[in-house]
C-alpha cells in the first residue's frame, strides 16, 4: 500500500482513504478487550457506540454527542489546525444533509468538511432507472416532479431543502444553493448502494422501469 501511494504521488495523483471506523459489528468485536473505546450510553445498529477515541466520517448522522460542541466540529478543527499549511480533504456521509458542516469561509476554504457524498442524485437516478420506491427511494417516487428534483439536485446538490420527506415523515435537510459544487461527491453507485443490498445487485442487474 505504501508503495502504491508513493507511485501515485510521483505521478501527481492524490490518494484518499475511505476510513470506516464504525463497522465493527455488534457480535464478535474483540476491540473492547484491547482498549475501552466504546460506551454503553448510546447504541447503534452495529452495537455499542464509539467513545470518540477514534475517527468516524461514515454515516456521521448517527453520531450522538451531548456536549456543547459536537465531536464533528472538534475533530475537523483539530485536523485543520495541525500540521499547518497542509491541504486536507475531509469528506462525510451525512443523510441529514447539513449545510452548516460544508459551509466555507470568506476565502472559499472549508471550515469543517470539504465535501459530502450527494445521495440525492444517486437516489433520483436509481428510482428513475429501476422504479424502486421502498425505503428512502419513496422520497423520489414522484414521477412528474422527479425531473425538477433532479435539476435542483444537480444545480444545488440537495433535492430537499427543508420540505417534507415522505420516507422520513418530517421536514428534512438544509438549503444548499450557496455551496460550491466542490462540496459534493456525485455518484451513480457506491459500496453502500450495492454492498448493502441483499443480493448485492447493481444497476446492470436491473431491468429498466416501465411507467
Amino acid at each position: 500500500m505504501k508503495a502504491f501511494i508513493d507511485e501515485a504521488h510521483r505521478r501527481s495523483s492524490m490518494v484518499l482513504f475511505d476510513v470506516v471506523y464504525n463497522h465493527f459489528g455488534p457480535l464478535g468485536n474483540n476491540l473492547p478487550d484491547i482498549r475501552p473505546i466504546f460506551t454503553t450510553k448510546h447504541k447503534s445498529p452495529r452495537g455499542e457506540e464509539i467513545n470518540f477515541d477514534g475517527l468516524r466520517f461514515d454515516a456521521v448522522h448517527t453520531i450522538v454527542d451531548d456536549t456543547p460542541t459536537h465531536i464533528l466540529e472538534l475533530l475537523a478543527a483539530r485536523i485543520r489546525a495541525s500540521p499547518p499549511h497542509r491541504h486536507t480533504h475531509l469528506i462525510v456521509e451525512n443523510s441529514d444533509n447539513q449545510e452548516v458542516l460544508l459551509r466555507p469561509n470568506s476565502s472559499a476554504e472549508p471550515v469543517h468538511y470539504t465535501a459530502q457524498w450527494n445521495d440525492d442524485v444517486h437516489h433520483l437516478l436509481h428510482a428513475a432507472a429501476t422504479g424502486e420506491n421502498t425505503r428512502y427511494y419513496a422520497d423520489f417516487d414522484d414521477f412528474e416532479g422527479r425531473s425538477s428534483m433532479l435539476g435542483r439536485a444537480l444545480a444545488e446538490e440537495f433535492a430537499y431543502q427543508g420540505e417534507m420527506k415522505p420516507h422520513a415523515g418530517m421536514k428534512r435537510d438544509e438549503p444548499s444553493g450557496g455551496l460550491p459544487a466542490t462540496s459534493f461527491v456525485v455518484y451513480m453507485q457506491d459500496h453502500d448502494q450495492v454492498g448493502n443490498r441483499v443480493k448485492g445487485d447493481g444497476l446492470p442487474n436491473w431491468r429498466p422501469a416501465m411507467r
